[in-house]
């Protein structure tokens, strides 16, 4: 659970972002460049122990692009964030078997603070409005997720003999 100064402080971001009036885009798949750029802008001002973006490796980037196309059983969805007519932040997740998976994000945090944990709700709230019993953020630590009090949950390799 979040401390009240805690709370308090995201709220008060929270409402920073909303007076710019975002407009949420669902599943426009074009966006995925934009997520692509963020994401790479990021992590090239602000190296992590990562130390890169995944997504200058083509590979992964085409990955993700063919996952944005997922209907049926998985589910994907890609959430924008716009504000003022241009892309402020890109987030694409999966829902499948009542949990929403959070894939991968980025955004224009240099044009747009507190535009990342704006775009965190959403994510929640999108996982809630289809009915999610679980959100898994995956693995991979970027100095997010103990801000939100997740929960880490250990990762396990089955394997075949």
């Amino acid at each position: 659970r979040f401390s009240s100064e805690e709370r308090e402080k995201l709220k008060k971001k929270l409402k920073q972002i909303e007076a710019k009036r975002p407009r949420i885009i669902m599943n426009r798949v074009t966006d995925l460049g934009n997520l692509f750029q963020f994401n790479i802008a990021r992590f090239k001002e602000t190296p992590t122990k990562h130390g890169f973006s995944s997504f200058q490796d083509s590979r992964r980037r085409v990955a993700f692009r063919n996952m944005a196309h997922l209907d049926g059983q998985v589910r994907s969805r890609l959430i924008s964030v716009i504000i003022h007519g241009k892309p402020a932040a890109v987030g694409l997740a999966a829902q499948y078997n009542g949990t929403y998976f959070s894939l991968n994000s980025g955004s224009d945090r240099k044009k747009f603070l507190h535009i990342t944990p704006y775009l965190i709700t959403k994510r929640l709230e999108d996982a809630l409005s289809l009915g999610a019993t679980r959100f898994d953020a995956l693995e991979g630590d970027y100095g997010w997720k103990q801000n939100w009090l997740l929960t880490p949950v250990p990762l396990y390799k089955w394997k075949n003999g």
